[in-house]
């Protein structure tokens, strides 16, 4: 038992050792006075001439069994309470190490490079995009591609190698949310130039503590294959229309032409239509007094028997007079024709 004491005391590493070595000290004594106590007890019964106070004796060695066996518990007790507490230590150091971490990473700057298509122009069209998506600046942006970035060139065919796309050899600050833009290329005429699809880009930088971030980003135009959209009138359509509108009446400006202006209005319209309707009534009528003589006149229209049009335009008033249909020819011309023929 005493040796186990030792031993468990040896356990106990640190400042803990100072605080149970004591405890471990009382219980080793302890122990070590109970197999002497014990001894006494038979030889006291068989002899009957007790070498000192019996029970005083006896009574002396259980309660030193019994501080004994409570100091032995109170020793398990404590070192079980220490390793809980040393586990507990652990676990705690182990979350601030973690919430240091997530920390350092929520507050560093994360710079990215992307595509974009430009659908308010085009959605052939493809930018090329380096932003800082963190919340701290970044500093010594370099970008490095491998193979280099190539742009396709209007009628190039394939195998011509392309134009290289200028990219900055160093940018000495991105702010967050900051970004570095460029046109890459077109779609159309990209598929049929022979260009490479795929590259690989590694982006380096400091941030405001100098440490060094380095990421690789894959560019691949191959994820627009199949892509569909759906068209889209936006402020860039309007804007050309007006453009255009501005070229034509340019152009107009500039001619010696005399550029003639149509325009209608509804009252002096009506008017010439009744006029017109009038002069033709008239021939009309001629016509039948010189075919048939006996024919009675048709009253005349003309301008002046029509109605003023109103100063507001009202149904009856917008309707242009018809002709009335010609008469019907008496039955006693119609049987001198009939004789003639």
């Amino acid at each position: 038992m005493i040796r186990s004491c030792y031993c468990a005391a040896g356990w106990v590493t640190g400042a803990d050792k100072g605080r149970y070595l004591p405890l471990v000290s009382g219980v080793a004594a302890n122990v070590a006075r109970v197999p002497s106590l014990v001894a006494s007890v038979p030889a006291v019964v068989s002899t009957g001439a007790p070498t000192g106070p019996l029970w005083t004796d006896v009574a002396s060695a259980w309660a030193a069994i019994t501080a004994a066996f409570f100091a032995l518990a109170t020793f398990v007790v404590a070192v079980v309470a220490a390793s809980y507490a040393k586990g507990q230590v652990a676990g705690a150091r182990a979350q601030l190490g973690q919430a240091r971490e997530l920390a350092e990473e929520q507050a560093r700057p994360y710079v990215v490079i992307y595509t974009r298509t430009r659908d308010e122009i085009s959605p052939h069209l493809v930018d090329l995009v380096i932003e800082n998506l963190g919340v701290t600046g970044a500093r010594d942006v370099t970008i490095t591609a491998i193979p280099p970035l190539t742009r396709s060139e209007p009628g190039a065919t394939a195998g011509s190698g392309g134009e290289a796309v200028a990219l900055p050899a160093a940018v000495p600050f991105l702010a967050p949310r900051q970004r570095w833009q460029t046109y890459w290329d077109s779609g159309l005429q990209r598929k049929d130039s022979g260009l490479p699809d795929r590259f690989a880009v590694t982006i380096s930088y400091r941030d405001s503590r100098a440490a060094q971030h380095s990421e690789v980003f894959v560019l691949d135009w191959n994820t627009y294959i199949g892509r569909m959209w759906p068209t889209e009138k936006t402020v860039h359509h309007a804007a050309v229309a007006l453009g255009e509108v501005a070229g034509t009446l340019s152009a107009w400006a500039n001619r010696d032409d005399v550029v003639r202006v149509a325009t209608y209005d509804g009252e002096d319209l009506d008017r010439r239509q009744a006029r017109e309707s009038a002069r033709r009534h008239r021939e009309h009528q001629e016509l039948l007094r010189r075919v048939l003589p006996a024919a009675e006149p048709r009253p005349d229209l003309t301008a002046a028997s029509l109605p003023e049009p109103s100063a507001g335009p009202t149904p009856e008033s917008s309707q242009v007079p018809t002709a009335p249909a010609p008469a019907s020819r008496p039955a006693e011309a119609q049987n001198q024709d009939g004789k003639q023929g």
